[in-house]
């Protein structure tokens, strides 16, 4: 697969363990794709997820990177045990970078794309209940879209805890995968995402946006597991950068890495005994030699 012009690859993972082999070649081809077409390849880390944040995690991810030899151009990297960025496209560690998220964040909310949300926890596992027990898909109700400006101003004024979410467009939403080719979703079967948290971290589904587009990556190369969350990522690139142009790259879902009894494998670098050991590493050579 070749591209004209100018291409940017990223590899983005969370620091919330050890490196899976899948999210290993998943970088391989990230940095495969822009050697290949003399482009630049990226990492960005994405930490947003504060709860399953794991120490020492983002040095793992490093090092295992600079192991198999997928150098990059733009991203945090080890000098002398200690974390430092290169590029100038940073912050790459998106816990640095919550201004950003929160400038467009209120963009979608004066173009009412989102909304805030006070539902308490009680109330949504309420609704999720009746929902389950009336044989309905499990999705927010939109209680909160409705409601009047001076009525989130009080609540915003008596400091109630709120997320923001994205408003789904009831409309179809169309993609083109390079390797699956056109895809499309329903809007009106995906639920109105959490883009950022009440304790003011944006989700997956905004900053992954926001970030491929300022950081101008030009071709997303993924898992195939997580293709279903690309319809919110597509809507949410259209309603954030309309004014812009949309970014955020071409999509390119890569299949799961399976066992011969056809079982998802998945196995955890750092946790391996050293036959598997060997065999990942043929694995990984081969990927490269076939690229």
């Amino acid at each position: 697969m070749t591209t004209q012009g100018h291409s940017k690859t990223r590899f983005a993972p969370s620091p919330t363990g050890y490196l899976h082999v899948g999210g290993l070649r998943t970088a391989l081809y990230c940095y495969l794709f822009a050697r290949k077409n003399k482009g630049k390849f990226a990492l960005r880390i994405e930490d947003t997820d504060q709860e399953r944040f794991v120490e020492g995690a983002t040095e793992n991810l490093i090092k295992i990177l600079n192991y198999f030899g997928l150098t990059y151009e733009e991203g945090p990297i080890l000098q002398n045990d200690k974390i430092v960025e290169q590029g100038d496209k940073g912050p790459y560690i998106q816990s640095k970078r919550t201004e950003i998220y929160k400038k467009y964040a209120e963009i979608l909310l004066e173009e009412k794309h989102a909304y805030r949300c006070f539902c308490t926890k009680e109330r949504l596992e309420e609704m999720r209940k009746k929902q389950e027990e009336n044989k309905q898909a499990p999705m927010y109700d939109r209680k909160c879209l409705e409601l009047p400006e001076s009525e989130i101003r009080e609540k915003l004024k008596a400091k109630e805890s709120f997320v923001i979410r994205q408003k789904m467009p009831y409309e179809s939403i169309k993609f083109k995968d390079l390797i699956r080719g056109n895809v499309q979703f329903d809007g009106k079967m995906i639920d109105d995402q959490i883009l950022v948290k009440s304790d003011g971290f944006p989700t997956y589904h905004l900053a992954n946006v926001v970030d491929d587009h300022l950081m101008e990556i030009t071709h997303v190369i993924r898992g195939s597991g997580v293709c279903a969350s690309l319809s919110t990522v597509k809507s949410g690139q259209n309603q954030t950068f309309k004014k812009t142009g949309t970014c955020g790259g071409r999509r390119i879902y890569i299949g799961r890495i399976h066992k011969r009894s056809n079982n998802k494998f998945c196995g955890i670098l750092g946790m391996e005994s050293r036959g598997r050991r060997r065999k990942r590493n043929l694995y990984i050579k081969r990927i490269g030699g076939n690229f």
